[in-house]
């Protein structure tokens, strides 16, 4: 049946409920009660199992929004998410809002995944330092000391973190304010735990290049872990992207990221030693008998942060950051005669020059190069002579 209006308007009840199915053969279909009732359904195979979801209630819901509703619960469908065992989960979540556990959850799904790249980072920050505490106390019993004092404890081992779980925090109950669950931020007037933070210039030197890079293999990080700390330093690129990285996305050896943190695509072009490391990558989960999946590196960035954090003393090397690694393959790489401006587009900063406008100008072969001479430095730093090296 085609879907219209007029045609939705003319259905008449019967004795018993019955269906009517969409022409185009999608599941989305319209369901009639003796009563008159009119839903929209969606009705869809999942690993050889029948599943049915109700999208809402015409005309309440009208036919433009349960195209859309359709529309997002086949692309969860194609992603490998049942959208039916979502719907009951965010449901669930819905009533358990009012304890901090039902919160973080539906702050996540609602908000964080629909509106930051960066939902996977407080979505760890939440379950690893708020969910332990809170997640049975109610929203609305929630004070200002019960905050403070988990801020002030991640505070005391790492301030930057504390400031950006205090962002987070803050973010999850003007979410719950919105959403009409509390009235009032627990937040209000708990300044920044970890203080103002300064701009930041560590660098590895070529000796700390080369502890990490050996030294690695003597600490307790997951080899793919580890792969992605050595990619991050041999290509410069965050290590947020580094580990979103598909192989779809790699193309005549460039890292193509559709959707960097600027929002415009970039063309990374791959060295002979990031492209070893790939393979490395690969064989590691073909060994490991991994799940088959399209990602590269199945792990998230607040782990390499944490691997990096916990392996110091090992390593011996002072503290530093995933990012630090970014900014050490810049300035080495400006250090051997790289321009600033091929330096700026392998890092793909954007550049709000006027002149940028005009320049289309791609930098593939200088990027190549640049990228090229840095790999070599680190193979002379590292005394890499063979592949199992990497």
């Amino acid at each position: 049946m085609k879907f219209t209006d007029r045609s939705i308007k003319v259905l008449k009840a019967r004795e018993k409920r019955y269906e009517v199915s969409k022409d185009s053969g999608d599941g989305l279909g319209l369901r009639i009660t003796p009563s008159g009732r009119k839903s929209f359904i969606f009705r869809f195979k999942r690993d050889g199992k029948n599943f049915g979801m109700t999208l809402g209630v015409y005309p309440e819901c009208s036919l433009a929004d349960a195209t859309l509703a359709h529309s997002e619960a086949r692309s969860l469908l194609r992603s490998g998410v049942n959208p039916a065992e979502k719907k009951l989960a965010l449901k669930k979540s819905e009533m358990d809002a009012e304890t901090v556990g039902g919160l973080i959850y539906l702050y996540i799904e609602e908000y964080a995944k629909k509106n930051k790249k960066s939902w996977k980072a407080d979505e760890g920050l939440l379950n690893n330092e708020v969910f332990p505490v809170l997640s049975e106390r109610r929203v609305k019993d929630i004070t200002r000391r019960e905050i403070k004092d988990i801020l002030d404890k991640v505070a005391k081992r790492a301030k930057v973190q504390a400031n950006r779980l205090h962002s987070v925090i803050r973010k999850m109950f003007n979410f719950a304010i919105e959403e009409e669950i509390i009235s009032s931020n627990p937040c209000a007037l708990i300044k920044r735990p970890g203080g103002k933070e300064e701009a930041v210039d560590r660098c590895l030197s070529e000796k700390e290049i080369r502890l990490l890079w050996r030294g690695l293999n003597k600490t307790g990080i997951s080899p793919l872990a580890k792969l992605v700390i050595k990619f991050q330093l041999v290509t410069g690129q965050r290590s947020g992207e580094v580990v979103q990285i598909c192989k779809k996305d790699i193309v005549d050896g460039f890292w193509i990221i559709p959707k960097p943190k600027n929002n415009v695509q970039h063309r990374v072009p791959l060295s002979d030693l990031a492209l070893r490391l790939l393979e490395h990558a690969d064989r590691y989960k073909v060994f490991e008998k991994m799940k088959p999946a399209d990602r590269i590196f199945p792990i998230n960035a607040p782990s390499i942060n944490r691997a990096i954090s916990r392996n110091l003393a090992r390593l011996k090397i002072e503290h530093f950051t995933p990012h630090d690694l970014r900014r050490t393959a810049a300035s080495m790489m400006a250090s051997k005669g790289v321009p600033r401006l091929v330096i700026s587009k392998i890092l793909n900063h954007k550049d709000r020059d006027i002149t940028a406008i005009y320049d289309r100008h791609s930098y593939d072969a200088e990027k190549k190069a640049a990228l090229d001479l840095w790999s070599q430095e680190i193979i002379k730093f590292v005394r890499i002579t063979k592949v199992k090296e990497v």
